[in-house]
């Protein structure tokens, strides 16, 4: 819609061999463009523009000056110089303050409740090659400003709020700097670089190559793998169209009970793969150095793992915040003392979040130091089996056993255990406590069955040699009386 003025005049010979010269002048005012999907209107448009073309030497050449419209309320305007129409060159400034709801509703882009103005003022230079359908981008000059950006995106629980920065074009790049707002309720400092801007602008990349470091106050996990506010079955995905890396530094981090400090960390993401690389944090009383990849199968199918070490942190703590890592065999509540740990974790996963426990595979090196164990099922069976004895109540005063048992200090304990295909596997491990010294190994498994086998030394409490005590095999050595105990069934209802 508008109003569109025009006049014109030609002059010369029109032949086979010559043009004449073709020079017009028109204008536009009060014109309108509307988008018609979303209703997005371009209004108020006013322009005057020349076209001249070729005459000896010179070049035809389209020249669009005092451009100006608005959207939605805001004013943008420019002008733009367009020659030699075989291999056109553009040149041209424009500014803006505009408001990104609007912006965005001329896209198919999707990322949520987007609010916030964009304001913008550059010079562009670039030819265009028809041969080859392609921009050759000459100059770019400019700066953007955001002011009062926010991003909701509450399927994916993303939450950006009052984010405001600077914007400005360097050789091939454009540059952030002093970007600030919120992520989530968090205090968010960054900066940025798109590396391959000037490419993206003129097609030769179709995907942006994001550089950045982000600082935040705190990082709250959880609710970005929740899925309480998305009906969708595809939770979890990543996205092919962006190569990030991103420097993170987080003051504090939480996940379900696990809380971290001083997390830093390098974060790639690439080709629908993401790799968290260098990661150090302090948790649990001690630190963490780790290395994190999720690496896509196909549009369905992720593979999480992870692979450190943890040092001098407080195992209890470490069993606790973690949930007990979904298993209520050995416990935060059963363990204390001060631990290093070495391990890995591969986890198949879907995209709706769901895996299967058979897939998944892990191995833990860790040393206890100082340590003590408490109320620990497995030890107290040794004196339930020698409580129900009536013989062994001759040799040793069960009832203060037992008592002794309910906690038990030691001062190293070393051991591996692996999770593979549903079970958790303790290999023999060798406990020397205050109370007796005992050898501990089993298998337990996912569905809470178990398999245990105790070996202990009463020392000299026992007097007799190889006997059996109502299926208590004992034996003595040159170290003293050994006792062979299995339990199995379910911990719920042990043999």
């Amino acid at each position: 819609k508008g109003v569109f003025e025009f006049e014109a005049s030609i002059v010369g010979e029109l032949s086979n061999t010559k043009s004449p010269f073709v020079s017009a002048n028109f204008a536009i005012n009060d014109g309108s463009v509307t988008e018609i999907q979303s209703d997005t209107e371009l209004s108020s448009i006013f322009l005057l523009g020349n076209y001249s073309s070729r005459i000896k030497k010179e070049k035809e050449r389209l020249v669009i000056s005092n451009f100006s419209a608005v959207i939605g309320s805001e004013k943008c305007k420019g002008n733009i110089e367009i020659s030699n129409f075989n291999q056109p060159m553009i040149n041209g400034e424009f500014s803006a303050n505009l408001p990104l709801s609007e912006i965005l509703k001329f896209t198919t882009s999707n990322w949520g409740e987007i609010e916030g103005r964009l304001n913008s003022n550059l010079k562009f230079n670039f030819n265009y090659n028809k041969n080859l359908e392609n921009y050759n981008l000459k100059k770019l000059e400019g700066i953007f400003v955001l002011n009062n950006f926010s991003l909701i995106n509450s399927k994916k629980n993303v939450y950006l709020k009052n984010v405001k920065g600077e914007f400005y074009t360097s050789g091939e790049q454009l540059l952030g700097s002093k970007i600030k707002g919120e992520l989530n309720d968090s205090k968010l400092v960054s900066e940025l670089s798109i590396v391959n801007f000037k490419k993206l602008l003129t097609l030769e990349n179709s995907i942006p190559k994001i550089h950045a470091q982000v600082h935040l106050d705190q990082l709250l996990v959880d609710p970005f793998l929740s899925n309480e506010n998305n009906n969708e079955t595809n939770l979890f995905s990543i996205q092919d169209s962006v190569d990030l890396k991103i420097s993170l530094n987080v003051k504090r981090v939480i996940y379900n009970s696990f809380k971290a400090k001083n997390l830093k960390g390098q974060l790639d993401i690439n080709n629908g793969n993401l790799y968290f690389n260098n990661i150090s944090l302090n948790g649990n009383k001690g630190g963490y150095q780790l290395e994190l990849a999720i690496s896509k199968q196909d549009e369905s199918n992720y593979i999480f793992f992870v692979q450190g070490n943890a040092q001098n942190i407080a195992i209890s703590n470490f069993f606790l915040e973690f949930d007990n890592f979904g298993q209520q065999y050995l416990t935060g509540d059963h363990l204390k003392g001060t631990s290093n740990v070495d391990f890995k974790l591969t986890l198949p996963f879907k995209n709706d979040l769901s895996y299967a426990e058979n897939d998944i595979k892990a191995l833990a090196n860790l040393s206890i130091k100082n340590g003590e164990l408490i109320n620990h099922e497995s030890v107290l069976a040794m004196g339930e089996f020698l409580n129900e004895s009536k013989l062994a109540k001759t040799f040793i005063d069960v009832e203060k056993l037992s008592k002794s048992l309910k906690h038990i200090s030691f001062s190293d304990l070393k051991n591996s255990i692996e999770i593979i295909n549903g079970k958790i596997k303790v290999p023999k491990m060798e406990i020397s406590s205050n109370v007796l010294d005992f050898n501990l190994s089993g298998v337990h498994f996912f569905n809470d069955s178990i398999d245990y086998n105790i070996a202990f030394r009463l020392k000299d409490l026992l007097s007799r040699k190889n006997k059996i005590i109502e299926g208590v095999e004992v034996k003595d050595n040159s170290a003293g009386k050994m006792v062979f105990v299995r339990m199995y069934g379910t911990t719920e209802d042990p043999v």
